[in-house]
């Protein structure tokens, strides 16, 4: 009996020290191809990022988490597709995400300029100019 409490104390703390991976597949959901360059980032309770990951060519992805940050979700986004956030703890390893795509919509951007003037030339610059510069 001592020996299996003893066991149990000296692999405990290794078995809870092993960090919780996330992994799976992220595709398009027309069709079905796997999507690269997704972007994966798993949230903590707090909304603040852990870790951040992307896909690599055929969707694929894995996440491994400290043991002592806690994972609430995980967000899956790609420019042209909407993006999907799934809670870790319903989130199964070898998932397939499925991502549907969706328009971006920018606003307008409007680019002015204005005439710049040119009081003097630096060649021509003078001890005496220093002090309109200075003002």
């Amino acid at each position: 009996m001592r020996r299996e409490i003893l066991g149990l104390l000296l692999i405990l703390p290794q078995a809870m020290a092993m960090a919780q991976t996330f992994s799976g597949t992220v595709k398009d959901n027309r069709s079905r191809k796997g999507l690269d360059y997704v972007s994966v980032v798993v949230f903590d309770g707090k909304k603040k990022p852990i870790c951040f990951q992307h896909t690599d060519e055929k969707g694929r992805f894995q996440i491994e988490v400290n043991p002592d940050k806690h994972p609430s979700s995980l967000s899956f986004s790609c420019l042209g597709y909407a993006r999907q956030v799934l809670s870790a703890a319903t989130f199964k390893n070898g998932q397939t995400v499925y991502m549907r795509e969706a328009e971006t919509k920018l606003k307008e951007v409007v680019v002015k300029s204005q005439r710049l003037r040119q009081y003097f030339s630096v060649s021509t610059l003078l001890p005496e100019d220093w002090i309109f510069l200075r003002r």
